[in-house]
């Protein structure tokens, strides 16, 4: 009997009003059902809270495993990734945060931060420096949904 291997990860559900932040369950096995039944759930929490029911996702770590793309294309989600890793997690001063980011923006980036952990603060006080200068630079900045409609 095959062995089924989990990791615990966070995947961001995105709306075109809010980014909310859950706990779910990364599948490395080929059954799927767990993987469907933790986005079905998170779904309707999320109805109940927003009153939307999330179009986008983005599997934690980035990590796109067949059975995750799988999941997605069945609830008909989106799967969404970035191209700017601000690396806020690790701890720097919100100074080398923005400094990062700002080297490697571009015209249709999506930047990765992290919101929700301990140090959390740090990433707060680089989004204040961040967006009047990614604006300063003629960013308009938009909602992840925004951009891909």
């Amino acid at each position: 009997m095959p062995t089924r291997r989990w990791s615990r990860g966070w995947r961001t559900m995105v709306t075109s009003s809010a980014i909310t932040r859950i706990a779910i369950a990364t599948c490395r096995s080929r059954d799927s059902r767990s993987v469907e039944h933790e986005l079905r759930a998170t779904d309707r929490a999320i109805a109940r809270a927003a009153g939307v029911v999330p179009k986008l996702a983005r599997p934690p770590w980035g990590g796109r495993s067949p059975c995750n793309v799988r999941v997605f294309q069945r609830l008909r989600k989106r799967l969404v990734l970035w191209d700017v890793n601000s690396f806020d997690w690790k701890g720097k001063p919100a100074r080398e945060v923005l400094d990062r980011v700002l080297e490697r923006a571009r015209p249709g980036s999506i930047i990765l931060m992290h919101e929700a952990r301990d140090g959390g603060e740090t990433t707060i006080d680089a989004v204040r420096l961040l967006v009047p200068a990614l604006r300063a630079r003629g960013f308009e900045l938009v909602t992840v949904s925004g951009a891909l409609a």
